[in-house]
């Protein structure tokens, strides 16, 4: 909100400032953008020695010079330059550069840091070692509630530090760095100063720059905010970077010959860099206790359950937090359109969400855009019973174009829903407005599967209720039945026996009920057959596993391959990196019998994750052959985030593909031989697939 009521850019900045401080992290901030319009003036020379009754001091300009484009110069003279090293009491890397291209910022602070890494062995006269660094590693979006096969994790990941050994016996007695307030350090700066040979001099204040690596993000109003994105092992005392000397800025309008000439009466930063290299300024200013590391924490986001009214800040939050997640984490983004159009739109639409029932709505619309038969929004208790929280005891899929009665109750067989009769209109409804209605709030991977999970729906509404439902038979035939919404969940009886031999050698597993603990008995059984068919039209078991082994004559060892987001910043840019592993195919026996008759696995869209899943290991295993029509397309463990509210949003996490690489994700399993169901057959009671 403080943002919103912000009228300038000052009040801005206020607002942001004020948000990024409740961190409690100097090295988080907003800093100053870069100045638009370069000084004139060539930069000073690139190396210059100074003489001292003690020894020479050797000033070297890198910051102006890399800034100006002219690194491969510098680089080409290193050799040159170090030789003076050794016999030099002092060394002056003037880090600070006139550069005002801030897309270049990055890439000079890593030019730099090469730089001195050539640079580093002729500093010291012993065994340096250089500090490591940790930053935040996602693998996966760990789940915020619960548990998920997915083996998302979120943690720590430590940078191991190297060591510098000397080029020479001898090496300058002090190195002097000397930076201005923006600067980007390499941890050479910190390792010199705990060995008693480094100091700092800063041109003015470094408003809490941390060692390590710091992002940069960009926000409205051309303010431009600082996130400290790693920290050092072991850490700065204090926590954060301190200058041994903080020295004013030199006079505006100053530059070019300036810093040609570094007179110290117009440049008091090189002035207190000089005193330091020539040992008269011996004493370090006091520092703080080096504060302990803290242990990797993971912290659920607060779902604010207890809130009876979300006010707008807690509704834009819920979009935010949604919007972030699947931006940063979902792992199948290319596929699902335009998602950074949805944040805009979304934000908008909760202006008017003052009821909880609109929040929630709002919310499920939103979770449309994620195309993903595994997408939900869980505890959206208002928005179900809206949608429709109870249904007669009948199932409904789309047979020939049509929602139809594929299954009923005896109950509701005697009220009058006969099997293979195509539904009309509900409750006076015609079924494409209740369709257009209800497809505000459901999403699937494919379209096939959205219509059946629409037609799965129709016939939903309040608990108690009475369903008048307009039906027309396979005849053409028209008529009006009606029965009692229950909130039970009906469960449809089993069709026959799990595991059949039938009249034709053929074997016949009904996969959706298997347990692992039958699967050996099932082989045993199945000895002798002509081939077999996996009935997979819906979910199983965990019986992949098991049963791969008995049909791997491919002598397979790769069952599926996996890819998962992983969130860090290590190189001061927040970057999107995928993890990738193969899945090993479970192995048998290599002495026992593998079936080699051959296989039919019946599928469609009711074939939805661990389903699919089971199809990869079949096909990997064995020339399986799919009939049917396309699964649901919607495949890896599901994870999810916390919401305001008390919500939770389910959502995938792992791009799985099929051994080979093809993708499956909104594809689904393709069958060899396209079969489909006919209202006429429903009503016999004929299984046409």
């Amino acid at each position: 909100p403080k943002v919103r009521a912000a009228r300038d850019r000052d009040q801005a900045a206020a607002a942001f400032s004020e948000m990024l401080a409740a961190l409690g992290d100097p090295a988080t901030r907003l800093v100053e953008p870069p100045r638009l319009s370069p000084p004139a003036g060539e930069p000073p020379p690139l190396v210059r020695t100074l003489e001292d009754e003690k020894g020479p001091i050797i000033v070297l300009a890198l910051g102006e010079w890399i800034g100006s484009g002219r690194w491969t110069q510098v680089a080409q003279q290193m050799g040159e330059i170090t030789q003076a090293f050794p016999t030099a009491q002092a060394v002056i890397l003037d880090l600070r550069t006139t550069s005002t291209d801030p897309s270049t910022a990055g890439f000079e602070a890593e030019i730099t840091g090469f730089l001195l890494d050539d640079l580093a062995p002729h500093l010291v006269a012993h065994e340096l070692q250089i500090p490591s660094f940790r930053y935040r590693l996602q693998s996966g979006y760990r789940p915020q509630e619960g548990t998920t096969s997915g083996g998302y994790s979120s943690g720590l990941y430590t940078v191991a530090g190297g060591l510098i050994q000397p080029a020479s016996p001898k090496a300058p007695a002090r190195v002097v760095f000397l930076v201005d307030g923006s600067a980007r350090l390499p941890l050479l700066v910190p390792a010199l100063r705990a060995s008693g040979e480094g100091w700092l001099v800063s041109q003015g204040p470094l408003a809490g720059a941390a060692f390590g690596n710091n992002l940069t993000m960009e926000l409205s109003e051309g303010l431009i905010a600082e996130i400290r994105v790693s920290e050092m092992v072991p850490p700065e005392r204090g926590g954060v970077l301190a200058a041994d000397v903080v020295a004013p800025e030199r006079p505006a309008g100053q530059g070019g010959e300036a810093e040609a000439t570094n007179d110290p009466e117009s440049d008091p930063a090189f002035e207190a860099a000089l005193r330091i290299a020539r040992g008269t300024m011996e004493n370090r200013p006091p520092t703080s206790p080096t504060p302990p590391l803290a242990e990797p924490r993971f912290r659920p986001d607060p779902t604010y359950a207890d809130l009876a009214a979300l006010d707008l800040p807690h509704r834009h939050l819920a979009v935010i937090r949604a919007w972030n997640v699947i931006a940063s984490y979902y792992p199948y983004l290319e596929l699902i359109g335009d998602w950074d159009a949805v944040l805009p739109e979304f934000l908008a639409k909760m202006e008017g969400a003052e009821t909880t029932l609109d929040y929630q709505l709002v919310l499920l619309e939103m979770t449309t855009h994620i195309p993903d038969g595994h997408t939900n929004l869980i505890g959206a208790e208002a928005a179900q019973k809206f949608v429709g929280e109870a249904a007669p005891p009948v199932r409904l899929r789309v047979v020939e174009g049509a929602p139809t009665i594929i299954a009923a109750s005896p109950e509701a067989l005697a009220a009058g829903f006969n099997l293979g009769s195509e539904i009309v209109s509900v409750d006076g409804q015609s079924v494409e407005a209740r369709i257009q209605h209800l497809q505000r709030f459901l999403t699937a991977s494919t379209p096939a599967h959205l219509a059946n999970r629409l037609a799965a729906s129709l016939l939903r509404g309040p608990s108690g209720s009475t369903a008048k439902v307009l039906l027309r038979d396979p005849a053409g035939v028209e008529r009006e039945v009606s029965m009692v919404r229950q909130t039970a969940r009906w469960q449809t009886p089993p069709n026959g026996e799990v595991i059949q031999v039938l009249s034709n050698e053929i074997g016949y597993v009904d996969l959706t009920r298997l347990e692992p603990k039958d699967v050996e008995g099932m082989f045993e059984r199945f000895q002798g057959t002509r081939g077999l068919l996996f009935d997979l039209r819906g979910y199983p078991r965990g019986t992949a596993w098991p049963i791969a082994p008995h049909i791997n004559k491919k002598k397979a060892k790769i069952g599926a391959t996996f890819r998962r987001v992983q969130v860090w910043a290590l190189s001061g840019e927040e970057s999107q990196a995928g993890y990738f592993f193969a899945q090993p195919l479970p192995q048998g026996d290599p002495s026992g019998k593998v079936y080699t008759a051959p296989i039919v696995v019946l599928i469609d869209d009711r074939a939805i994750s661990q389903s699919e899943h089971s199809c990869l290991f079949f096909e990997a295993a064995a020339d399986v052959h799919f009939v049917g029509t396309p699964t649901a397309g919607a495949n890896g463990d599901v994870t999810r985030a916390n919401l305001p509210g008390g919500l939770q949003l389910f959502f995938t996490g792992h791009d799985v593909r099929h051994a080979d690489g093809r993708q499956l994700q909104r594809v689904g399993i393709q069958p060899h031989v396209v079969a489909e169901p006919t209202r006429a057959g429903v009503r016999d009671g004929k299984d046409e697939v």
